[in-house]
């Protein structure tokens, strides 16, 4: 099908995948974790530190608005429905603090006596305790509604190894649920409070040691969760399983999605689970990354999960391997479900010719049958994507759509479903290479070699293209690196031409970069300079015309002094050449290399018996011979002195 344009794929610029873990992380500022409760009202997270003998506040985006200072050994948490006061266990200073939530104040403190509180529930407008005393745990209670609330302590019979953790119904107040936190295997308990006094309706021991860290009542108060298992409130029989392995952390949202956190080292630490019975598959999972070394916080906390009210994300604490450096991270759209989206495409296809992808969107929750995916293109054209259109999502989440590129080179689609109501947004992309021409590339200069200092035309040439007529022209010296000295649009006949300087042997390279049309192309061009070279003959007494050449005439006493003057190269020798004329014709004495100074420089002398010489024609010269191994390198072409002619006198 031919995809029509629409509005409504702009929005997929702003689209993003779904996130593997925490969408936003921050770093807590307290010495360790203890609870977490979430204000729906005010949008704060209230997070406890037994160690820190402090309460932290933060808002919904985890940065801190205050600290409760002064709240020794603060550990349960619990918040009022209406969330205007929080409630603190002080387990150090057996008592419980009142916390106004707007003012963030302590305003009342409930002594308890000999015991020390530890865990919370509000339940029938009555303040619940767990608590430990002389190494024992039991429950309590704080009538908060009377005039002058007073702790009750002993209210639970049989014995408890622990304080107890305990969890109210959201729809039953006469109805609490205590688990042991330090017996194996651990024993639960459900509570009647119907008469004012809790009375144990049903008790059991159950396997799951999970328990000791974590517990929670569904959201229709039909079963209890610890942190792995779920038992019937009716009767605490087995009813469901919420997660394999060590479960630290259990949450539930306000339409019962059930949230998990394990202590997961290689797997996902956190799965989310439909309210149900039965082991089953999670819903989504987030992962925070490998744990194992003490200062990273990737390991999930006991107690470490809660439901912001309105469902709409889950906060998760981390710590790392010793419990230390809390972090908090706040997971958006937790309560949607996750998709997964496919496209296949062909990796190759020809300019201006259809092409068709296709692919599938899937979840764990069927999708809307009216569902779309947007689609945006990337090109040489549009670098930055054009929305092409969008694509109906059938029957079992599968799509397809044709288009037909205009513009050859890596083209990039981009599918996303932009989520719904229930779902989140997803995206991927394919590559495609297009077909491109080959286009004409040339590089020219108006001679082949170049003295030194002297500058060369450089013609670039560019045959047929698209859209770009623009070439750039670089040259690298022997030795040196490739710059750019001319980049632009090409005149009517395709030529970008520029002057250049020389000083060493050169390539020259013209480059295209490439367009909608033809591919990208370079061609090069390699050009030899000479050296600049200077000769000097001295310690002659004077010069004469011999058949029509200048000597320089020497004593036969007196050597005579070559000179040479040469661009200056690390390690650069200058070639010696001495030359006799004998019957006729020049004839070689010998050859020789010699080292220039840094400043390329070197004199050599002519010595020996010059009175066997006396009237003789000779001459010399120097050179530069391009070769690394006899002049010391390669970075000009070979270049030759003139003759200097010399002979000697009695």
């Amino acid at each position: 099908m031919v995809l029509s344009i629409t509005l409504g794929c702009l929005s997929l610029l702003g689209a993003t995948t779904t996130p593997a873990a925490a969408d936003s992380v921050q770093a807590l500022a307290v010495p360790s974790f203890a609870r977490m409760v979430v204000d729906g009202v005010r949008k704060h997270v209230f997070i406890s530190s037994k160690s820190g003998n402090e309460v932290l506040v933060t808002d919904y985006d985890g940065t801190e608005v205050g600290t409760l200072t002064g709240e020794d050994g603060a550990y349960g948490l619990a918040l009022a429905a209406d969330s205007s006061t929080l409630y603190v266990a002080l387990s150090s200073a057996h008592a419980i603090a009142a916390v106004d939530t707007a003012t963030l104040t302590e305003t009342a403190r409930y002594d308890t006596g000999a015991a020390a509180p530890v865990f919370l529930a509000l339940a029938g407008g009555t303040l619940y305790f767990g608590y430990d005393s002389n190494s024992a745990g039991n429950l309590g209670s704080v009538d908060i509604g009377s005039a002058t609330p007073t702790a009750t302590l002993g209210l639970a019979t049989g014995d408890w190894s622990g304080a107890p953790l305990l969890a109210a119904s959201p729809t039953d107040q006469d109805l609490l649920i205590a688990a042991e936190s330090g017996g194996q295997p651990p024993t639960l308990r459900a509570f009647d409070l119907s008469s004012g006094t809790p009375s144990v309706t049903v008790a059991r021991r159950i396997k799951d040691s999970g328990v000791s860290r974590d517990l929670a009542i569904s959201a229709d108060g039909t079963q209890v969760v610890t942190a792995g298992e779920a038992y019937k409130t009716s009767d605490l029989t087995d009813d469901g399983q919420y997660a394999n392995g060590p479960a630290w952390a259990v949450a539930v949202a306000p339409d019962g999605t059930i949230a998990a956190g394990l202590y997961a080292g290689y797997s996902p630490d956190v799965y989310l689970f439909h309210p149900g019975t039965g082991t089953q598959s999670p819903l989504r999972n987030y992962d925070f990354g490998v744990f194992g070394n003490p200062g990273t916080a990737t390991a999930m906390a006991p107690a470490g999960l809660a439901w912001a009210p309105d469902g709409s994300r889950l906060f998760a604490v981390t710590v790392d391997v010793y419990g230390a450096d809390p972090t908090l991270r706040i997971l958006e759209s937790a309560d949607k479900f996750d998709t997964a989206l496919t496209v296949n495409a062909p990796a190759t296809a020809p300019r201006v010719q259809p092409l068709t992808l296709t692919g599938r969107v899937t979840s764990t929750r069927s999708l809307p049958a009216d569902g779309t995916v947007s689609v945006i293109r990337r090109d040489t054209v549009h670098p930055g994507g054009r929305p092409i259109g969008t694509a109906t999502i059938a029957a079992g989440g599968a799509y397809s759509f044709t288009d037909t590129p205009q513009a050859g080179g890596k083209v990039t689609y981009t599918v996303a479903y932009l989520g719904d109501d229930a779902h989140t947004g997803s995206r991927t992309n394919a590559v495609v290479q297009v077909s491109r021409t080959t286009p004409s590339v040339s590089v020219r200069t108006d001679h082949a070699t170049y003295g030194w200092g002297t500058a060369a035309k450089v013609t670039a040439h560019l045959g047929a293209t698209g859209t770009s007529r623009v070439l750039s022209v670089y040259a690298t010296p022997a030795g040196g690196s490739r710059t750019l000295i001319k980049s632009g649009r090409v005149n009517a006949s395709g030529n970008l031409t520029v002057d250049y300087p020389l000083k060493r042997n050169t390539t020259f390279t013209a480059s295209f970069d490439g367009d909608d049309v033809a591919a990208p192309k370079a061609a090069t061009s390699r050009v030899g300079t000479t050296v600049k070279l200077g000769e000097a003959t001295t310690h002659h007494y004077r010069t004469e015309k011999l058949s029509g050449q200048t000597y320089y005439v020497f004593h036969k006493a007196t050597n005579a002094l070559l000179g040479t003057t040469m661009t200056a190269a690390t390690g650069r020798k200058a070639f010696y050449q001495v030359e006799f004329y004998h019957q006729g014709a020049w004839h070689g004495t010998g050859t020789r290399y010699v080292k220039l100074s840094a400043a390329g420089k070197v004199t050599v002398t002519y010595g020996g018996d010059h009175a066997r010489k006396v009237g003789y024609k000779l001459r010399w010269r120097s050179s530069y011979i391009m070769g690394a191994a006899n002049s010391g390198d390669s970075l000009n072409t070979t270049s030759r002195g003139a003759w200097k002619y010399f002979t000697f006198t009695k």
